[in-house]
This record gives C-alpha cells, structure tokens and sequence, in this order.
C-alpha cells in the first residue's frame, strides 16, 4: 500500500501505511526484541535477518519523518484502515503520538529529548482517544478480536483465559476508595462484588477458585480496539516535563491523564482517584506507572506490560502469591494482604523467570525461529528489549 501510494503521490494515505507499520513493528520490538525488519519486506529474501529493536525504532521514526514531510493537511487517505472518514489531518495527530511514543519508550537509553520537546511544543496530538470502532458486528467473523476468542462460541471454544487479578482490583477497591472505573474495566462476580484471582493457581480443581467466583473483563461484540488513547498522550507529556522538571506542568498533564482515563470509560470520579494517587515529582516514576497501568487495564494491558516494564512500577512488594492463597485450602483465601498498586510473585514461578521478577519479552515463534537460520538464539526471559536494559 505505501509503495503503490508513494507512486501516485496518494501522501494521505502513504502516511496512513507507514503510521500502521510503526505502529505494528512497536509491538513487534516491544515483545520480541529483535525481529526480521530490513528485510522482512523483501519477496526475494526467505530467511530475513533479524535486526536489532533500537535499529527498528530508529527505521521506522526515519520512515514516520519522511512521510510527515510529504504529507500536507486534508489530504484523502485510502478508506481500507478501518478508521473511516479520516483525512490526512487526523493522520498527522496520530502519526505525532505513535511518534511520541516511541521516543518516550526509547528514551532512557537513547538522548530523544529534543525530538520530544519538539513534539509536545507542536501540540498536534489526537484530542480523542483513537480506536478501530464502529466495524464490528455481531456475527462470526466480524466480532471485536478479543469477543471474539473470549467471549464467543462462534467458533466453538468455551475455554475461559481471562479473569480479573487482585492487583487490579484491590488496587481500584481499597478500604476507603473505589475507582470509578471499576465497574467499566470488570463485571462483579455472582454475588454482584469484585474479587480477584490469584496468579499461578488452578481454578479449575477447586471448588471456590472458579472463573465464576471472580471478575471478568467487561467486553461486547462491538468494544472498540484501541490505537492509542488521550489519556496515554497525556501520560507521555506529563512524563517528559517530569524529566525536565517541570513539576507543575507534569502535574497539569498527570491530573489530564488520569480525567481523560475517566472520559474514556465513561464515568465519573476522576477527581478522587487524583485525590487517591497524587502526581509527587520525586517519585515521578512511581506516580506515573501505577497510575498509567491502571488507566490502561480496561483499555490495552500489551501497553499496560510494556510501560511496567519500562518505568518499574507497579513494584514488587513483600507479599507472595502464595501468601494470599494456597491451593490445597479454598478457605485460605486472603486478598487482604495485597498491598495497593504492587505486584507480586505467583504461586507456581516458572524456574526461568524466578520470584519477584516480570517477563521481559516474548519468546522467537517456533514458525520463525524453526525455519530461518537467520533467528537468534533466544536470550533469555529476563533479558529486557533494548529499551528496558
């Protein structure tokens, strides 16, 4: 599509293509850490090298930049992305934001300050959360993606994978504070309360610890898939004059962040989850990554991953998994011991990965990695992609 755009001249829409393939080889490098990019286009070419993650970041910004030049405002763009009715203006707002994540991600190993800067003085960011809505329909093979292997039986698969976890929840529900988001992001188990699981247990051979005890995502036929949110924009801002310290501007954008979440979800309440977890400069980190991985539970968690990763936080506390619950006793449950906006180790930990540590990337595909002799021997699930090092 960008090649045959470049041809005509078609700038919209050869904006419109590079924004996705940044878009795409974000997450790529964000799982894998290095994958096929130089030569992965290549039809001639079987066995593509793998390029490393901060090579990729840096071609795709290159292609971004290129395209953001040619490019100039109410341009047509090709109706085929799923984002109708977007002419080329839109598409320089979104561009700007994948941009500015991207640098944002980068940025604790590669000097990007002056390209960020350059960006949040432009301004010209999404004022709405951007999101493949509205083409989804209720029958097998149109279904929202996640519906779609979660929810549905359209394709006659009734296995259960999501619950909620009693990080999120208890992180949302404390004693003196409920997120307003809450009932947006989860749907109350049978007794109408919201309890989470715990990670590494098996519900299925226990009588208490089943699916229908917990929360599940709320989710419907036609929930939009998010491209990226205001609220993330604004997190990033907030963030880069955090660096700069700018505390009151950080603020100003953190408080935004955190409103545009509660906008998102359609509820009220904002104020007082600010109010619960209040921008402190000295802990920017801190304040932006707890706040930021709740924001994105009901909206992307890939994101929400991929920002714990990068910011550390939430952090591990000193409560363990199996503290909480143990397996052989259905009466041992105890989310009491949670503490609010951590993390904390599974009852079952893969020998690999070890306690209180996260993973930190997705291993090679056994499609790729079987079958060209270009794929690297994979390093490891504690070893972070190039930003998080």
């Amino acid at each position: 599509m960008a090649e045959l755009a470049e041809q005509s001249e078609e700038w919209g829409t050869f904006l419109a293509a590079k924004t996705l393939k940044a878009f795409i080889y974000q997450m790529l490098v964000d799982a894998y850490g290095e994958v096929p990019y130089s030569e992965a286009l290549d039809a001639g070419i079987s066995t593509p090298k793998y390029d490393a993650g901060q090579d990729i970041y840096a071609g795709v910004l290159a292609e971004l930049d290129d395209a953001l030049s040619k490019v100039g405002e109410g341009q047509k763009v090709a109706t085929n992305f799923l984002l109708p009715g977007k002419t080329s203006s839109d598409w320089i707002k979104l561009a700007n934001a994948v941009k500015l994540k991207l640098l944002s991600r980068e940025s604790g190993v590669v000097d990007v300050s002056s390209q960020i800067g350059a960006l949040v003085s432009q301004n010209n960011f999404p004022t709405e959360d951007v999101a493949w809505a509205g083409c989804w329909s209720n029958e097998s093979g149109a279904l929202s993606p996640f519906y779609a292997e979660e929810f549905s039986t359209a394709w006659g698969s009734t296995q259960i994978n999501c619950i909620a976890n009693v990080a999120i929840i208890n992180t949302m529900k404390q004693t003196s504070y409920v997120d307003g988001r809450l009932a947006a992001f989860f749907e109350p188990n049978g007794n109408g309360e919201y309890t989470g699981g715990i990670s590494g247990s098996n519900f299925s051979t226990s009588s208490k610890y089943k699916s229908s005890y917990w929360c599940r995502p709320v989710a419907s036929y036609d929930m939009p898939v998010y491209f990226i949110t205001r609220s993330e924009v604004e997190f990033f801002i907030a963030e880069y004059y955090a660096k700069a310290g700018n505390a009151q501007q950080a603020q100003a954008h953190y408080n935004a962040a955190i409103e545009a979440s509660f906008a998102s979800a359609g509820v009220s309440g904002a104020a007082d989850a600010i109010k619960q977890f209040p921008y402190d400069q000295a802990n920017w980190k801190k304040s932006i990554g707890i706040s930021k991985w709740i924001a994105l539970a009901g909206v992307n968690t890939f994101e929400g991953w991929c920002e714990a990763r990068r910011l550390d936080y939430p952090a591990f506390g000193s409560v363990q998994g199996s503290q909480m619950y143990n397996e052989t006793s259905d009466d041992s449950y105890n989310p009491d011991l949670y503490v609010p906006g951590t993390f904390y180790t599974p009852i079952k930990v893969d020998d690999k990965l070890g306690a209180n540590k996260l993973l930190e990337r997705w291993i090679y595909p056994e499609s790729s990695s079987a079958r060209n002799g270009n794929s690297p021997e994979f390093p490891g699930y504690t070893t972070p992609v190039f930003w998080g090092k």
